[in-house]
């Protein structure tokens, strides 16, 4: 007999793991429990999520900078998820960056903003507008449907979720027990995680045709003095 190693990616995985401390069956979906369960499930990949920093998270968006600030990507969660900001080929999330432009990642908290509770790029000098490629720590997708996948260590959440029930169940010994089993999980696949150095992630944005403004510069080189027409 071949044993295949159990894989835990979907809603429905982490529910199935869940069931067999948990009464021994994922409840209907029509239940108020089933969506408890999902709510547990929801929370604790969002609070990994924002705890660690996932490869499988690392996510590559392309944006517009103009002004003194700019909007990120709707899930983007946290205030150190920034890793870089390429513009042109310069991280602009290096304090030296020879651009001389530095980034503050902050929330919109003012209530008479549309976009309160996004956050934002703040720059130390107003901007042209300007392409560029972002590599961050996303949000994972909330799971809705059964076959919504999990993106981090699903026994990991499993865990974290079954905590969770048995807190809500008065079953203190084995809601500590759910709680170091997800810890130990978090450590260990935390540690196995290996994140791209920043210049490799450059070279790829730069593979994929980051742009810059250059009006002025376009401008200068032509009207040149030495510069010869092309036939």
């Amino acid at each position: 007999m071949i044993n295949t190693p159990q894989v835990i990616s979907t809603l429905a995985d982490v529910m199935n793991f869940m069931a067999v401390y948990a009464g021994g069956a994922v409840p209907a979906e029509s239940d108020d429990e089933y969506q408890s369960w999902r709510r547990w499930i929801r929370v604790k990949q969002e609070e990994y999520a924002k705890r660690g920093f996932w490869r499988r998270l690392l996510q590559r968006a392309e944006i517009t900078l103009t002004g003194e600030t700019t909007l990120l990507p709707e899930n983007f969660h946290k205030s150190n998820g920034l890793y870089v900001l390429d513009v042109a080929g310069v991280d602009w999330m290096e304090p030296d960056n020879k651009d001389g432009i530095y980034v503050f990642v902050e929330m919109i908290n003012d209530s008479s903003d549309i976009n309160l509770g996004r956050w934002q790029m703040r720059f130390s000098a107003p901007v042209d507008e300007t392409e560029a490629i972002i590599w961050y720590f996303a949000n994972p997708p909330v799971p809705e449907a059964s076959t919504d996948k999990i993106l981090l260590p699903g026994d990991m959440v499993a865990y974290g979720a079954l905590a969770e029930y048995f807190g809500a169940t008065n079953r203190a010994g084995s809601q500590d027990k759910a709680d170091q089993d997800a810890e130990n999980r978090f450590i260990s696949y935390l540690s196995l995680e290996m994140i791209p150095p920043k210049n490799e992630l450059l070279v790829f944005s730069n593979s994929g045709g980051t742009k810059k403004n250059y009006n002025a510069k376009a401008r200068s080189y032509y009207y040149r003095s030495d510069r010869q027409t092309q036939v």
